[in-house]
């Protein structure tokens, strides 16, 4: 069936969900849409006229609670004028008309998540997002806020032009990979996912090779792979022939399904088991291995095994960039900041603590199993405090 028009829920209903999910101990925030991104609440206005901060008023409904920020040039850039044209991610169309006019975007409903009292410990994605709404100023308030996770759905569909203008998706490889660059350079350590269709109509073995080539060049942490079906009511039923046999299309959608494992298993090898920081402090201790900043779900399904062969309870969580990582439930020493060159207090994380679900805990990876690591952790911490030693060394960028 057709989706038929978009259509967003007021902001003000949204941030109260998400206000009482965080008073009930919610540590994670899942915002959920089609093409979520696309996000416009034509109920709320948004003014920049005070500053630089963003301020909202919800017709007919309480204001939300915002504070003033005085952050710099890219809070200024988000602030939208009630009156602006619709941003979208440059190089990229949109098949409907634009949408003008006034109403809150995703940039100020992000914004203004982050914002609610108690929201300082909450993580928060948002899914399934299409490409062409990612303008800058999307971008650079994920690289601001601690609780935006840096990881980001980009679904492409397909690695060749010929394809993606058949599908009407709006954009072409360059441009998705102009995309790609430009959150790399404003996100620090973001990650991305995909969504790929083997086999779509007039799908030739050049416009294959095209899509595997570009699984390989961005390099997914997660894909979405699927053989393509024809769905009644789309463009593609009534326009187009479903014509690359089946046989076909399941031959290249596990050559997508391989190429997509072998990439991944290889980078994860290279950049989290064999990551060694560097601190710049004389006697500060190397490790191998990436430290991520790991949300405890609870315990792992089977134990881990060690070295020596000696079977461990584990713990099972995700990282900012969500990856699934299995660690050793273990109670975390008192490491001071200053051993790892990061400065301030010894008080960052706590002596003695057992892990629990929803703790925050710092988890460096000692082993990798094709998309899922394993690891050993060293401390129980906080979002916050995670935020300010990310900012002071190497070895807290995901």
């Amino acid at each position: 069936m057709k989706r038929g028009r978009e259509r967003s829920r007021p902001m003000a209903s949204i941030l109260d969900e998400v206000s009482r999910l965080i008073d009930q101990g919610y540590k994670e925030v899942t915002l959920l849409g089609q093409n979520v991104n696309s996000y416009h609440d034509k109920t709320t206005i948004t003014n920049t006229e005070e500053g630089s901060a963003i301020t909202v008023m919800a017709l007919d409904l309480e204001t939300p609670a915002l504070v003033d920020d005085d952050s710099g040039s890219a809070e200024r850039q988000r602030g939208r004028d009630s009156k602006e044209a619709y941003d979208h991610t440059p190089g990229f169309t949109n098949m409907y008309r634009l949408r003008g006019g006034d109403g809150a975007r995703m940039v100020h409903l992000l914004d203004s998540v982050t914002r609610l009292p108690g929201a300082e410990e909450l993580r928060v994605r948002f899914t399934s997002p299409h490409p062409k709404d990612f303008p800058l100023a999307l971008l650079q308030l994920i690289a601001e806020r601690p609780q935006l996770c840096n990881q980001l759905h980009l679904p492409a569909q397909s690695g060749s032009d010929r394809i993606l203008e058949r599908m009407r998706r709006g954009y072409t490889v360059e441009a998705y990979l102009e995309l790609v660059e430009r959150a790399r350079a404003t996100i620090p350590g973001v990650t991305f996912s995909s969504d790929f269709i083997a086999g779509f109509c007039g799908e030739t073995e050049a416009d294959h090779l095209a899509t595997l080539d570009l699984i390989r060049t961005v390099g997914y942490d997660q894909a979405f792979l699927f053989a393509y079906s024809l769905r009644d009511r789309t463009h593609a039923a009534h326009k187009m022939e479903d014509d690359v046999p089946e046989e076909v299309k399941k031959r290249r959608l596990q050559e997508m399904i391989e190429t997509w494992r072998s990439d991944t298993t290889c980078r994860n090898e290279q950049n989290e088991r064999d990551f060694v920081p560097s601190f710049g402090v004389p006697g500060a201790k190397i490790v191998p291995g990436r430290l991520h900043l790991v949300l405890v779900e609870g315990a792992a399904k089977r134990p881990l095994r060690s070295a020596a062969g000696v079977e461990q309870a584990a713990l099972t969580g995700r990282t900012d960039t969500n990856k699934r990582i299995l660690f050793t439930d273990q109670p975390v020493e008192l490491l001071e900041a200053s051993a790892w060159g990061l400065g301030g207090s010894s008080g960052m994380f706590t002596q003695g603590a057992q892990l629990n679900p929803g703790d925050y805990a710092v988890v460096r990876v000692t082993g990798v199993a094709g998309h899922t690591l394993r690891g050993e952790p060293l401390a129980k911490t906080t979002l916050g405090e995670w935020s300010h030693a990310r900012h002071l060394s190497e070895w807290a960028m995901a």
